[in-house]
């Protein structure tokens, strides 16, 4: 299980800033932030993982996803489906390729259509402003774009 606290921002050392903090379960990852002193309770979020099914063990043998996995300290994954197609997608709550999701296309075969990094600020403008919760919220192959709502921002 994986775990980690930091400072929101590391340019004060003497004021009681946000300080936030990450876990990695198997089912997903727990994140908060935490202001010292402050009267408000701590912002806590949790961001499931998909559950295991053949489209997302697919996704996870592709060699870029291992790499990407494999380098993520807080990954989650997200399904869906789309039409005839399955899309899973990976983030990293931990900031891994920049703060970017990994999306894997694929048909009923469970051949991989398309595999892509989108970039988080487009991951989030898909969005309508409502649904702007993204994992974390956090400031590349095919370029279309998904038809319905990204994953994560469900």
């Amino acid at each position: 299980m994986a775990r980690a606290a930091a400072r929101a921002d590391a340019f004060s050392f003497v004021a009681p800033l946000p300080w936030k903090g990450a876990v990695l379960a198997p089912e997903g990852v727990y994140d908060g932030e935490i202001t010292p002193f402050s009267r408000q309770k701590p912002v806590l979020r949790f961001y499931p993982t998909a559950t295991e099914n053949p489209f997302v063990a697919k996704s996870r043998s592709i060699p870029n996803m291992q790499g990407f996995l494999s380098e993520a300290r807080f990954p989650v994954s997200c399904y869906q489906t789309e039409g005839p197609q399955h899309v899973v997608e990976f983030y990293d709550h931990g900031g891994a390729m920049g703060g970017a999701v990994a999306r894997v296309t694929l048909n009923e075969q469970q051949e991989v259509l398309a595999m892509r990094w989108i970039p988080i600020s487009e991951y989030i403008s898909k969005a309508q402003p409502s649904q702007a919760a993204v994992p974390g919220n956090v400031s590349s192959c095919v370029t279309s774009r998904a038809s319905s709502t990204p994953c994560f921002l469900r």
